[in-house]
């Protein structure tokens, strides 16, 4: 079932909803703001703080960052993680498979995204609720030239406490600590054991392909993040310093929030005409 409402702060959000739970999705970013279970529990964080602003993102849920993940790496004035997420999404037709409940939304180049990044490309967003919530990003190129991209699904999770939180699946991959100085003996190390304290600063790039699970969930047990075409998972919490330095975030709402996120941020050349494909499912564990 499909319902089309407008949320608290006026975006027009649409709502997927069968057996297995329920899931929010604004038009403006194609952003998951919310994703429930049967019972009516909460998977994932959105700001208390956060604003309406134009040209800014909400702080929470699923933001699809795109065409580039980070600051650009030629023009950081461009400012952080693309553009796509501050553009407002085409929903195509809701499908019943099964179970399952499933709706596309797609975004285009127009004359806004040529000044910043002078490409013609497609985007379609397929988004899948049932036993589990399944993103899938479809990155075409409608150019006559190649381009290149770096992008994320940065899924933000709710959590009783940040700082009891914990992540396994990284056991034997190579970490990237990117709050440490490039080449300095602390940046890369291999992860061992699970991830924990992640009520301080932490930003760290792991580079495996494996899945990871998040415990300590609200919702209760945690979620297990799999994926295709994303070839590291990034951890992050701001801390509570730099959380209270964020309008539209705060320490208090930094506690309650863990960020587990798929990545590709190694440059990914998209051919004429190519369509790239990249796969995020989340599962609930118990």
């Amino acid at each position: 079932m499909l319902t089309v409402a407008d949320d608290v702060q006026g975006e027009r959000t649409i709502r997927l909803v069968n057996d297995w739970g329920s899931a929010d999705i604004a038009l403006y970013g194609a952003q998951v703001h919310s994703w429930k279970n049967a019972e009516g529990a909460e998977y994932l964080f959105v700001s208390g703080r956060r604003y309406r602003e134009a040209g800014k993102a909400v702080r929470g849920g699923i933001p699809v960052c795109w065409p580039w993940f980070g600051l650009h790496s030629a023009d950081p004035s461009l400012g952080r993680h693309g553009f796509v997420r501050t553009l407002v999404w085409k929903p195509g037709p809701v499908c019943e498979i099964g179970d399952r409940t499933r709706i596309v939304l797609s975004c285009f180049d127009d004359d806004r995204t040529r000044v910043i990044w002078n490409f013609s490309f497609r985007l379609d967003l397929e988004i899948t609720l049932g036993p589990s919530l399944d993103l899938v990003l479809y990155s075409t190129n409608m150019d006559s030239v190649a381009f290149e991209l770096t992008d994320a699904f940065h899924a933000y999770f709710l959590v009783d406490s940040a700082s009891r939180a914990r992540i396994s699946g990284f056991s034997g991959a190579e970490c990237t600590d990117s709050r440490a100085g490039s080449g300095s003996a602390e940046a890369v190390w291999i992860g061992s054991g699970d991830v924990a304290d992640l009520g301080s600063h932490v930003d760290r790039v792991y580079h495996c392909e494996t899945a990871s699970v998040l415990y300590g969930i609200s919702a209760g047990g945690g979620v297990r993040l799999s994926k295709e075409g994303f070839p590291e998972t990034v951890v992050w919490n701001p801390g509570p310093v730099l959380a209270d330095a964020l309008a539209d975030l705060g320490s208090m709402e930094a506690g309650r929030m863990v960020c587990m996120e798929a990545v590709c941020g190694s440059p990914k050349t998209v051919a004429p005409g190519e369509t790239v494909v990249q796969k995020m499912m989340l599962s609930p564990v118990f």
